[in-house]
């Protein structure tokens, strides 16, 4: 685990093409979209069930796949973080 409780995203730092909203589309077909208050606290989830939107969801996560960075690549960009050992 990441010993910080949130990523930062800093401003210019959000990819291009990609929703600011969290969401989970399982299979390609069952799409949840996330609410938070404006304090950053999860309030509700709400299932989508409108194929388009199911589609431009399925779109955005292969566009953030293809320009995000993985894993260890971005602990290696940001050595101030530091990995906790699970105890």
């Amino acid at each position: 685990m990441l010993s910080s409780d949130h990523l930062y995203v800093g401003p210019g730092q959000w990819p291009p093409g990609v929703p600011q909203h969290d969401y989970w589309l399982f299979d390609s077909r069952d799409l949840w979209v996330m609410t938070y208050d404006s304090e950053s606290r999860f309030v509700y989830t709400e299932r989508v069930r409108d194929p388009s939107e199911i589609v431009r969801h399925a779109y955005w996560r292969d566009a953030a796949l293809h320009q995000g960075t993985g894993y260890v690549a971005y602990l290696d960009r940001h050595p101030g973080l530091q990995l906790r050992q699970a105890s």
